[in-house]
């Protein structure tokens, strides 16, 4: 772990490792520092050896929450590493919402989607990418971005025009309504029947 005053890049280069595996989360044996049957309870769970490709949610998010500061959520207790150095803490709501609005073309939940949307969102805020994690996390937990698209909740959803999920509604009621057949027509133009 990193502590307060320690050098930012040993503390990040911890969980930036080489293309190894491609386990998401703590639970699977290639990304968890478990040795043994029965360890998927204890620590090697809840913090999985970066080595084998998992998106370390726990570590991302742990030290979002001692670095980050000023926003009446996280602690601010150290000052490095840089905010603009931290990567998201990867979950399945960020995973989904981060693809369905083009943050990420991947779709396995693992480390490199959350360098992907990280870098994504660095675009938009360099300074501190990391902060529209609680927002993109809070849209899945509350069920406002729902897993498949939900006109009554994407109609009001500001974020709609850059949605993948209402872009596809959108292409499918066109294509229904181009389909439809349409009634006949009486001369001068006035349905029959």
């Amino acid at each position: 772990a990193l502590a307060p005053g320690e050098s930012s890049k040993k503390g990040l280069a911890s969980c930036r490792p080489g293309k190894k595996g491609s386990a998401a989360g703590g639970s699977s044996k290639k990304g968890c520092a478990a040795s043994g049957p029965g360890e998927k309870n204890g620590f090697a769970y809840l913090l999985p050896d970066p080595a084998g490709g998992s998106a370390c949610k726990r570590i991302h998010l742990f030290c979002k929450w001692v670095i980050r500061s000023g926003d009446g959520m996280d602690l601010g207790l150290w000052r490095a590493p840089l905010l603009s150095q931290l990567t998201i803490p990867l979950d399945t709501h960020i995973a989904r919402i981060g693809g369905l609005l083009g943050l990420t073309e991947r779709r396995t939940p693992d480390r490199r989607m959350a360098e992907e949307i990280t870098d994504s969102l660095r675009l938009i805020n360099p300074a501190d990418p990391v902060s529209y994690d609680f927002a993109m996390s809070r849209l899945g937990i509350l069920g406002h971005c729902p897993r498949r698209p939900d006109a009554r909740l994407c109609a009001g959803c500001p974020l709609r025009d850059i949605c993948r999920h209402w872009r596809r509604s959108a292409q499918k009621k066109k294509a229904t309504a181009r389909n439809r057949p349409r009634p006949a027509r009486r001369p001068g133009g006035r349905p029959t029947g």
